[in-house]
This record gives structure tokens, C-alpha cells and sequence, in this order.
């Protein structure tokens, strides 16, 4: 009969026959026995449900044996005895089994049995007793709603969300619990495979039923698929009932995605000095950033020849570059930079292959800034017209197009006989960097080229150097120029085209590179961030004409101008504040320095204008007293210098030059022996320096300024810089360059020579003419020989010649006559082939005779003279091929005017013949006549 019904039991376990608080006392009698008349063994199973067949002997307990079933067998040594009962057991006696029967319950149902067999010694089954139902409610409830999703963080990671499941059936929370998280390669079917399974144990403090819980599990196969399960236990040891399982992939990157490119639009660069930076990202096929389960390599590909790929700015590799993405990375950012403009696609692929999609981004390459012009033409062979056509383009150093070019030019070419059309040219901002142009060949047969160099009235006013290589300058009009390479090349990073805007000032704080400012007209100021790609305006707060700045850091700087003003920014010029406390007279203010990072600065100006700060500009001191003969000079120019702060220069009219030695506490006139305007100093170590002043003042000291050299030259420089080379910048927009300390300068010039063009021309060619007398009254006297050919081959008809005659020999008294050498370069008129003959009208004989071929094999051709009696003694007669001398088939090459207008010189006319008498003596003295001899 029953122990006890309906009851709810929350332990994990029930124990029989026990005192155990939780559950009553109880027992079961056996009332039937066989065999040999005792009780051998009992067989409980504990299960579900309330009919189950016990196993006959020797068989094994089936049914629910996940849920408990057991077999226990009762030895009377062991239980029997333990109250007295005879052994063997008689029939009837009732059994108190004194150990616990301690069954294991898992899941909470309202229908566990207790199934109880006796056997006796022949292993037959005596009798049966089945106990319940008993009621458990102690396991969690299980968890239902297990969802699992890639990570959108990490690879190889799975995100577990479910809800938080009830203690028991009353509801309450679970305190002090367990969570089993369980993957696994294949299905979880059961709880044998659940138990074997990999996983996490989460230990929880108290939740409430229905909150939502979630665990990220890591470590895993990057997109395999995985089974996930998931058990909760309480504080008792109870565990939930395994009911569902959920089968998802582990997170795994999809593709490399292109997320940033910074600008997207740059300017074609050797020097590196304008890029890209791309930023790249590993993302899941949801485009979510996922960070990697293990380093990879990302190499980097670009369509262009000329395209390159840096990590750090510093060492660049032409494509393909790579960087490496380590594990637990998603980020990773490069630098490219292209030598060609147009639209190249940069490509970015991983290694090994992990299958990820290419990602990909296409940039715009602009042209760079001009740096020199090309000229072409459609020439590319021999040409046999008399004009083609050309263009010229403004192009960066790479031969790219600078399409925002401005400017003059002036086209020149070599011979001069070719011509360019228009000789002169504008760039507007709607030729994009391109003009057409005609050749035309007015006539010469030959190489020929065509130069073009820039031309500008542009006058440049100052100029910054931030190291030997890299340095800008400024002009009257708005121009910025700036050399990346030592000066060998200048671009044009703002054109200039109007006063109105003109700079007078440029400097940039020593060790930024990138950041630097420009001060000109009307309180102009534009800053740069980007080494002058890019220039914007910033607002001054003054409208004087701002002729120096100066800057200490990328934050504090100082800008000077007329009527005495001084402005002083803190904040990279956002805003400016007016500095000029102290200043007197209203001054125009024309340099100023400070030193270092020191709160001492000067400032000079015109009129003998020169003031110190030692508190950082927020008050100036009048130290005129400190120069020496200054009175009322004009000074320009006021510069300490980077390899010596002690070592300063103060340059003006009249030629003055002052020096201080030690910061200014005093300062010493130096003799410059010119009495012309120094505009600007600049000195390379302690000893050499250069000025640049009015009517070429270029002088040059070897000496530190004891001793200075007036060099030669007209025009006026307002800027001088020496940073291992020396240069002076100034009217015209002459920029000199000297690589010997200021002894010799080369201009720079933009400018671009074109590829040859080759003219086709039947060209003469001059050979020989006659050095002796022509004989009066003598016929077929060869005057000269000349050759005939086509320059570049193809034919040529000749059909006619016209000479001029030269000397003083009239017309009537000499004939002309043409005849073509036999080869031996020999006039004989037996032998050579007569061509023409004709008389001269006016000076002119015009020959015409049947068609001659040439060819590019030189013919060779004797012009020969009849001289009459009529032409007197004494006379000169010469020869003249003009320019138009041949006369050709219409369509053939024509004749060039190489060698034309030839002239033989004139040779004099001697008589044909003479009597000569001779008259001779015998020994004695004795005169005798001799004969009479004719000689010719």
C-alpha cells in the first residue's frame, strides 16, 4: 500500500524508509515466500509511470532508466540481522530496510511511482507494491526560448539569449544557480550527449523569472555549424529538463569592407607629399565590424602603374603593398599616393584565402600642380606640309595635366624658321591646363623644336624655407609656390591674379611642416594645414596691409603692417588681438621675429622703426638708440638665426646691414659697400650669407658679414633664403638659385622644350665654288658645284632654277648655264650632262630645263659662266642662290630654304691673253734684240 500520496517534494532526492524531515516515514511488508522459504532480494524501479513490468531473473531493469530505476539487492548478513530477524527470513516478518532507497528525480511531473518487487531464492517474484503518485516540483522549469546568433563582435563567437527560467512551481528565483551552456558538432539528442559536451558553467546570483539572460561563447571554428543547449540548476542541485536545442553557425568574417577614404580626391605626388588615408574593416555579411579569430595578412592591390601603399608615411612599396590584421583586430588604416592622375581601384585581399570578398574603393587622382609644360604635336614622323598642329599643356612632375593652371607663356622655337601660333598665350581657368597650337615651317627641312617658358609680371616679396629641400614663396599678386625639392622645380599652389589680394609674408613654425600662414593686403591671412594644398582665409580684425608674420608655435603667432600695427593670435589664428602696445608714430612695420620659443621678439619698420618685446608681444620698447647711424633708415629686414639665437641681422636702405652678437643687447654696423635698398638676409652656418636687394644688391659674405662681395645683376630681390643652397626671389617672378654660396645663380624657369619635328625639304647643299679669275672673253668657266637631295627621302621634280648675279659685271657681257655632274665632281663640259642655259635681266637668269629626279642620294650640279670680251678687265663677277631659287612639281617635296640665300663670292676678270717682249744682254754688255712672243 502507498507510503504517502499527495505531497510536493522540492529535494532533489526521495529517500525510504528513512527519518528524513522532508519525507515521512514508511515502510512496504512482504507477505510471500518460496523456494526455500526465505526472502532473498528486492527490485524498485522509479519512473513516470504507474504501470511497469519488473524484469524477470537475470534480466536487466528497462523502462525510464534515465529517470532512476534501480536494483537493490537485500543480503541477511547485512539487513536481516540488524533486527533480529532469523535467518533465513520466515514468511510474514516484516523488513525495515535501514538505508535509505535514495532516488534520483530530475524532472517536475505530478506522476512518480515507486515500483517495489520481492524475490526469493529461485529468483521468482513473491509479490508487488506500487507507491504513488508523489508530486516534484523542485527542478527549475526548463528553458524554452534558447536563441543563438553570430557574433556581431568577434569571430568565432556565438551570442545565447533565452529567459530566465522559474525555482519551482511556486514561482520563486533561483538563487545561488547554475547555467550549462553545452556545444557541440553534432546534435545534442539526449542528456548522455549534453553531458559529454563542451561548454560553459555560469554561476548566478538570484534573478527573477522572465528576465532575459545571454553568455557570448568564444574559441570556436569560425563558420561551422554548431548545437547549443542549455540546463539550469538551483542552490539543491536540481537541474532542468533538457527539452530543445538550437543549431547555429559560429560568427566568421565575410568580407573586407573599405569604410574610409580621407580626402577621396588628392593630387598626384612623387614626394608623397598628398595621399589617401583608407581605412579597411573584416565584416560579417551583415556589414557589422568583426574582430579576427587570428592574424591575417590584407595585401593591397592598386590597377595603377604608379600607384603606392605606406603604414606609416615614412617607407612606401609600390602595389602590392600589405598590413596585418592581428588577432582580435577589425581596423586597420594605410596611406596610398599615386605619381598618375585618373581613377584607380585599390583592391584588398586576405592571405591565406579565408574565402572573405574582396573589398575594393576607387579615388580620384588629380593632376599635381604644375611643375613644367609639354609640348606636342602630331608629328611623330617626317612631316611634308608646311604646318601641323600641337598642343601645349601645363603638366606636374609626373606629365599629368594640371588642369587648374594659370598663367602666360612664350613659345620660341630652333630654327627660328619654325614658327608657333600664337607665339603668346594666356591660361584661363577654361583651358584646364590646355592649349592648341600650329606649327608652321616657314620653309627649313630638319629636326626643329619648340620651347615654351612662363612668363609673369609677378613680384615675389618673401619667401620661407622649412629645410633644404622644402620652401615656399609669395607674391604681390596672391601667388604661393612652393619646392618640394630643393628648388630644381616650383608649383603653383594658389595663382595669383590681382594686387588686391597680394601676400607679402609667409612662414611656418619650426617642426610643423604641415601648418603655415601667409599676411598680405588689407589685413589678409590664410592658413595652411596640409604643407599648402589647401589654403583658407582667416579673419585679421584689421584692414592694414599686414607685411611680416610670424609664428612661434601652430598656436601663437604674431603678424606686423603699417600704421604701427601688431597682431597677436593664440589659438592658430581663429582670432587675432591687436599687440601693439608701445609702438609709436604709427610706423610702417615691415619684420618681425621672435626668438625661439622665448618671450623676446623684434620688430622693425620704416622710418627707422625698430622695437623689442621680452613679454611675449604684449609690450615693445623702442631700442633705436642700440643702431648706429640708423637716424630715419627705412628698414626691411629683421632675422635671428637657427644655428645661432645670439646671432641676429637688421638690413634696410642706404645699404645698411647691423649685426648683433649676443640677442640684441647690442649691435654693430657692418659695411655693405652699396648704398641700394637690403631687402632680406639669410645666413647658411655662422660665416656664409646672402642679401637680396634693390637694383640686384646681391651681396655675399664669406666671413659672417665682416666683408661683403656686391654681386651683378639688375633686378630687385625682396627675398633671400640659404638653407645649404641660396636663393633671391623678386620682380619679373625671378627666382635665383646658387649652389656656391651666392658666387654664381641659374634661373628657374618653367618651362618644356618639345620632342623634334622632323621637316622634309629638297635642301641644296653648297660643295665648292672657284677661287680662280675669270677669263674675259672665255666660255664654260664652273663657278661653283652644289648638291640637291630630299632631307628625309621621297621624290622631288626639279624643273627649274633661278640665279642672281653678283659684282660689277653687266648683264650683257656673262651667260649662265646649268649642267649635272657626271660623278667625279669635275666640271668638264664634254663629259658633264648639259641642263640649261640663259642670259640675266635685271641681275636674274631664270633656267628651266626638262624634269629632274631627286631623291635622298645627293645630285650634284655646276653653274658655269660665259664671259665675253665685253666684260671689262678688272670687274668682279659673282653668283647668288636666292631663297625661291627652285622651281618643283606641285606635290612634290618641296624646297627648303637650308643654306638660302647662298652667295659665291665674285671672282675678277682677267684679260684672255697678253705680248710679252724680252730683250736680253751677251756677257759684254752688249745689248741684243730678242723676238717678239705671244703668250696667253
Amino acid at each position: 500500500m502507498p507510503i504517502s500520496t499527495g505531497y510536493w517534494y522540492q529535494d532533489r532526492y526521495f529517500r525510504f524508509c528513512s527519518s528524513h524531515t522532508a519525507i515521512p516515514s514508511g515502510n512496504f511488508t512482504s507477505s510471500i515466500s518460496s523456494g526455500a522459504g526465505k526472502l532473498e532480494y528486492y527490485r524498485v524501479w522509479w519512473g513516470t509511470s504507474a504501470v511497469y513490468t519488473m524484469p524477470m531473473a537475470g534480466d536487466s531493469p528497462t523502462g525510464e532508466l534515465k529517470w532512476g530505476a534501480s536494483y537493490y539487492s537485500l543480503s541477511p548478513s547485512t539487513h536481516a540481522d540488524q533486527q533480529g530477524i532469523p535467518i533465513p527470513i520466515p514468511s510474514g516478518f516484516n523488513l525495515a530496510l535501514k538505508p535509505a532507497i535514495l532516488l534520483s528525480v530530475t524532472l517536475n511531473r505530478d506522476s512518480w511511482y515507486f515500483h517495489c518487487a520481492s524475490y526469493n531464492g529461485d529468483n521468482e517474484i513473491s509479490t508487488s507494491v506500487v507507491l504513488g503518485p508523489y508530486f516534484f516540483n523542485g527542478a527549475p522549469s526548463p528553458i524554452t526560448d534558447l536563441a543563438v546568433t553570430p557574433s556581431i563582435v568577434e569571430e568565432g563567437s556565438v551570442v545565447l539569449t533565452w529567459t530566465a527560467p522559474t525555482a519551482d512551481a511556486t514561482f520563486s528565483n533561483i538563487t545561488s544557480g547554475k547555467y550549462y551552456l553545452k556545444y557541440n558538432g553534432t546534435i545534442i539528442l539526449n542528456d548522455n550527449i549534453f553531458n559529454a559536451s563542451p561548454g560553459l558553467i555560469i554561476t548566478t546570483g538570484s534573478f527573477s523569472p522572465g528576465e532575459k539572460h545571454t553568455r557570448v561563447i568564444t574559441g570556436l571554428n569560425p563558420g561551422q555549424p554548431y548545437c547549443f543547449a542549455v540546463k539550469t540548476e538551483d542552490n539543491a542541485q536540481n537541474v532542468s529538463e533538457y527539452i530543445m536545442y538550437v543549431v547555429q553557425l559560429a560568427a566568421k568574417v565575410a568580407k573586407i569592407s573599405v569604410t574610409d577614404v580621407a580626402p577621396k580626391t588628392f593630387y598626384a605626388s612623387k614626394d608623397y607629399s598628398s595621399y589617401a588615408l583608407v581605412t579597411i574593416q573584416t565584416q560579417d555579411s551583415g556589414n557589422n565590424p568583426l574582430k579576427l579569430a587570428a592574424n591575417s595578412v590584407v595585401y593591397l592591390y592598386s590597377d595603377s602603374s604608379k600607384g603606392s601603399f605606406s603604414k606609416d608615411l615614412v617607407d612606401w612599396t609600390p602595389s602590392p603593398g600589405s598590413v596585418q590584421l592581428l588577432k582580435g583586430e577589425y581596423l586597420k588604416q594605410f596611406y596610398y599616393a599615386d605619381e598618375q592622375s585618373g581613377a584607380p581601384v585599390i583592391s584588398c585581399d586576405e592571405f591565406p584565402d579565408l574565402s572573405w570578398a574582396v573589398g575594393t574603393t576607387s579615388l580620384t587622382v588629380i593632376p599635381g600642380l604644375a611643375t613644367a609644360f609639354r609640348v606636342t604635336h602630331a608629328g611623330s614622323g617626317v612631316i611634308q606640309r608646311d604646318s601641323i598642329n600641337g598642343t601645349i599643356e601645363a603638366v606636374d612632375e609626373f606629365g599629368n595635366r594640371s588642369d587648374k593652371y594659370l598663367g602666360n607663356i612664350i613659345s620660341t622655337s630652333t630654327p627660328g624658321e619654325q614658327r608657333i601660333n600664337p607665339s603668346t598665350n594666356t591660361f584661363l581657368p577654361e583651358d584646364l591646363g590646355l592649349k592648341n597650337v600650329v606649327f608652321t615651317n616657314n620653309y627649313i627641312a630638319g629636326p626643329a623644336y619648340a620651347r615654351v617658358e612662363e612668363a609673369t609680371d609677378e613680384t615675389y616679396k618673401d619667401a620661407y624655407f622649412y629645410d633644404t629641400n622644402t620652401g615656399w614663396a609669395v607674391g604681390d599678386k596672391g601667388s604661393i609656390r612652393k619646392t618640394g625639392n630643393g628648388g630644381t622645380s616650383w608649383i603653383s599652389q594658389v595663382y595669383g591674379t590681382t594686387t588686391a589680394r597680394g601676400l607679402f609674408s609667409v612662414h611656418f613654425p619650426a617642426g610643423y611642416v604641415s601648418t603655415g600662414w601667409a599676411a598680405g593686403k588689407s589685413g589678409l591671412i590664410v592658413r595652411t594645414t596640409d604643407s599648402g594644398m589647401s589654403w583658407s582665409e582667416q579673419a585679421s580684425g584689421t584692414a592694414e596691409d599686414l607685411n611680416t608674420v610670424f609664428f612661434i608655435s601652430p598656436a601663437i603667432g604674431f603678424a606686423a603692417g603699417t600704421s604701427g600695427k601688431i597682431i597677436k593670435t593664440t589659438n592658430g589664428g581663429t582670432t587675432w588681438a591687436n599687440s601693439s602696445t608701445g609702438i609709436s608714430g604709427a610706423p610702417e612695420l615691415t619684420s618681425i621675429y621672435i626668438i625661439g620659443a622665448s618671450s623676446v621678439g623684434w620688430v622693425v619698420g620704416k622710418g627707422g622703426a625698430v622695437y623689442q618685446t621680452t613679454d611675449n608681444g604684449a609690450s615693445w620698447v623702442n631700442q633705436s638708440a642700440l643702431f648706429p647711424g640708423l637716424a630715419a633708415k627705412d628698414l626691411f629686414s629683421v632675422k635671428f638665426m637657427d644655428f645661432d639665437a645670439a646671432m641676429g641681422f637688421v638690413t634696410g636702405s642706404s645699404g645698411a646691414i647691423y649685426k648683433t652678437s649676443n640677442s640684441g643687447a647690442a649691435w654693430a654696423q657692418q659695411t655693405s659697400l652699396t648704398s641700394q635698398i637690403i631687402y632680406d638676409i639669410d645666413f647658411n652656418d655662422p660665416n656664409a650669407g646672402i642679401t637680396a636687394g634693390a637694383g640686384g644688391a646681391l651681396l655675399r659674405t664669406a666671413d659672417g658679414g665682416t666683408t661683403w662681395v656686391v654681386g651683378n645683376s639688375t633686378k630687385t630681390f625682396y627675398a633671400a633664403s640659404f638653407r645649404t643652397n641660396a636663393f633671391v626671389l623678386g620682380t619679373d617672378g625671378c627666382i635665383l638659385k646658387s649652389a656656391d654660396q651666392g658666387q654664381t645663380w641659374t634661373k628657374f624657369a618653367m618651362q618644356g622644350i618639345s620632342d623634334p619635328l622632323y621637316w622634309n625639304g629638297t635642301v641644296l647643299t653648297p660643295v665648292s665654288a672657284t677661287t680662280k679669275p675669270l677669263v674675259q672673253g672665255k666660255s664654260a668657266q664652273d663657278i661653283c658645284l652644289f648638291g640637291v637631295r630630299t632631307h628625309y627621302g621621297d621624290l622631288c621634280t626639279w624643273r627649274g632654277l633661278t640665279v642672281q648675279k653678283t659684282g660689277t659685271v653687266t648683264d650683257d657681257a656673262v651667260g649662265v648655264r646649268l649642267y649635272r655632274d657626271n660623278g667625279d665632281r669635275l666640271f668638264n663640259k664634254n663629259n658633264d650632262a648639259f641642263k640649261a642655259q640663259g642670259t640675266f635681266s635685271a641681275g636674274i637668269s631664270s633656267l628651266t630645263f626638262s624634269d629632274e629626279t631627286v631623291t635622298q642620294s645627293t645630285g650634284y650640279y655646276f653653274i658655269v659662266y660665259d664671259v665675253s670680251f665685253t666684260a671689262k678687265v678688272g670687274e668682279t663677277l659673282g653668283l647668288t642662290i636666292p631663297q625661291d631659287a627652285f622651281s618643283y612639281r606641285i606635290g612634290d617635296i618641296p624646297f627648303a630654304r637650308n643654306n638660302l640665300p647662298y652667295t659665291f663670292n665674285p671672282s675678277i676678270i682677267v684679260p684672255s691673253s697678253t705680248t710679252i717682249i724680252i730683250s736680253y744682254s751677251d756677257l759684254s754688255g752688249n745689248y741684243a734684240p730678242g723676238g717678239i712672243s705671244s703668250a696667253t
